[in-house]
């Protein structure tokens, strides 16, 4: 026997002033202690969908349909009714925990608010009670003693606590339902792991009905009872998970499984171009440490050498804080180690005048996590590809048009971009051309900084492709930074893990994967969410 329907929504469209609909006739029930995964890339409506679930669709929608909480009408009632249901009957979790938590309150008052607010109308609650309950909830969402974070301040929290406090907040009103939009996607994997872990026992605990708003099937693979795959606000297909993922009926759908980064089952040879034996380093650190500070008591890196070969790639991952982007930013040029050596193309940056420093920076080049950071908003794209070959007056005016062209061609988009403006560009077609930008000058060695973590996963893959491809055509070495570890084990021949500054491990990629001498590797490697196999484990 089937568990009771909790949500029922019926031929649910949503549409604007434009003329495709957001949403389109989209009927679904979630039941009682389920877990329903709404998958789909950006513009798939999941999102609006979620929106009309708790009744705060933007000014301008107009919607159609049915959507029915018990026997309550979601798009009928007035907001008075809408505001007891929001938090009350449905819990809400949101990607980014800051637009939960008010960074001026502390967690403690935040908790006592919102216990008082979902309390019954007339009742005078107790402060000690209402104390002991807002140490249940943080005890609830394994949050370490719960006590003393009722007095800290949500800047005082890690990510993962940020976000265990906001489902605390979201399950202060006991509701029925709770409703994560994308959860975990900020989140480092291991962290993102343990909050899925969570997720999954309060449904155990609790009876409760989570619907999951996410793009990433690898976490559909392993957390939901069914899923329902949208595009252009349409169902694509549904089912349950293992039938979805198992057996797709849908191209769309098997677009996006394929599309999902799976660890590689050997080194990636793409990148590569030969023997490099007796060749300098395209780039190296020397026992490289930073430390912010005059106490100097905590290094953002500590004491870190490794280097990576013309034509190679290097991979450095970790969780925030493990000093990976701090490599990067020391690799590129534009911050200095504390102490150390930087060495590119074997040559000593610190050692070297401004002006050869300023020659030898046209051999880096950056592909930044978020492309808006290297395209002007003002400026059109070919005037954004255009601006390096500029500010080093590299040859004339008509050639550095033609380059223009050249370099949009080779991260395959048509010329006629370089008239538009960055904001007419997709997310994906954002980060093709930050790649011409970083390979204008044409870098002997490039630094991908999380180059694909922003994007849709079909979009990520196409990303990827595009990197591995040039670099394969034009030989240029690349450090990819980045905490999806499926990812870096197709890129890169040889990885990096670190670990709050330190390196934890070093060497080929596929056999630290597949033999990892440290816990914290393992940890990873167990935290990634995926669809297909992890990496085999080779026999010593």
């Amino acid at each position: 026997m089937s568990a009771p329907t909790v949500l029922s929504v019926r031929d649910l469209s949503i549409s604007f002033s434009h003329p495709r609909p957001a949403v389109v006739s989209v009927s679904f029930d979630l039941r009682r202690g389920e877990l329903l995964a709404l998958v789909g890339e950006s513009g798939s409506g999941k999102s609006m969908t979620a929106r009309a679930v708790l009744g705060l669709l933007p000014s301008g929608a107009r919607a159609s349909g049915s959507v029915t909480l018990d026997d309550t009408e979601i798009l009928n009632v007035p907001e008075s009714e809408l505001q007891t249901i929001r938090g009350g009957r449905i819990g809400l979790v949101f990607q980014e925990p800051q637009s939960a938590l008010n960074p001026v309150r502390t967690i403690g008052w935040q908790l006592s608010e919102a216990i008082r607010a979902h309390s019954a109308p007339g009742t005078r609650v107790n402060r000690t009670d209402v104390r002991r309950r807002a140490v249940e909830l943080l005890e609830t969402v394994d949050i370490p003693a719960a006590t003393d974070r009722l007095g800290s301040y949500p800047h005082q929290l890690s990510g993962g606590q940020r976000q265990r406090v906001a489902i605390a907040l979201a399950l202060a009103g006991e509701p029925d339902i709770l409703l994560a939009d994308e959860p975990t996607t900020a989140l480092d994997v291991t962290v993102q792991a343990g909050i899925l872990r969570l997720l999954g026992r309060l449904r155990e605990t609790r009876n409760l009905s989570v619907l999951l708003i996410t793009h990433d099937m690898g976490v559909v693979a392993e957390n939901a009872d069914r899923v329902i795959v949208l595009r252009h606000g349409e169902i694509v297909e549904e089912g349950t998970a293992r039938r979805i993922i198992e057996a797709p009926q849908e191209p769309y759908t098997r677009e996006l499984i394929a599309a999902v980064p799976r660890f590689a089952s050997a080194t990636p040879t793409a990148g590569v171009t030969g023997d490099t034996s007796g060749t300098p380093a395209a780039a190296a650190v020397q026992d490289v440490s930073v430390v912010y500070g005059s106490r100097g008591t905590a290094p953002a890196v500590d004491r870190v050498s490794l280097s990576v070969a013309p034509g190679t790639t290097l991979g450095l991952v970790g969780e925030s804080g493990s000093g990976k982007s701090t490599l990067g930013r020391i690799l590129a040029g534009i911050q200095s180690p504390t102490r150390g050596r930087i060495l590119v193309n074997g040559d000593d940056l610190e050692r070297l005048s401004p002006r050869q420093r300023r020659r030898r920076q046209r051999d880096v080049a950056i592909v930044p996590q978020d492309p808006a950071a290297a395209l002007n908003p003002r400026h059109s794209v070919g005037w954004s590809i255009r601006e390096p070959l500029d500010i080093h007056r590299v040859g004339t005016r008509a050639s550095r048009r033609q380059r223009v062209t050249e370099l949009l061609t080779a991260v395959h988009l048509p010329p006629d971009i370089a008239d538009r403006s960055p904001a007419e560009l997709s997310g994906g077609q954002r980060q093709r051309v930050a790649i011409a930008r970083a390979l204008a000058l044409e870098p002997s060695l490039v630094i991908a900084d999380e180059p694909t973590s922003a994007l849709d996963v079909s979009v990520q893959a196409d990303v990827i492709g595009l990197l591995r491809d040039t670099q394969e055509r034009l030989g240029f070495a690349m450090v990819f930074i980045s905490h999806d570890l499926a990812v870096v084990s197709q890129v890169s021949g040889t990885v990096a893990v670190l670990r709050r500054g330190h390196l934890v491990e070093y060497g080929d990629t596929a056999g630290v994967f597949a033999r990892p001498a440290e816990n914290y590797t393992r940890e990873l490697l167990a935290a990634v969410p995926v669809v297909g196999t992890r990496p085999e484990k080779v026999s010593a």
